[in-house]
């Protein structure tokens, strides 16, 4: 029996460009992760 696949994970930095804020994450689909921080930052102003 094989063992499974080991999971790939992705770390991140988001940097703000109107503040001095650095967000650092991690992910295992960093595409969908992402386009959820766009939904959230752009809903949220």
């Amino acid at each position: 029996m094989n063992p499974a696949p080991p999971k790939i994970y992705y770390v991140y930095l988001l940097k703000s460009c109107e503040k001095t804020w650095i967000y650092v994450g991690f992910a295992s689909d960093l595409s969908r992760h992402l386009q959820e921080h766009s939904q959230y930052i752009g809903g949220a102003g």
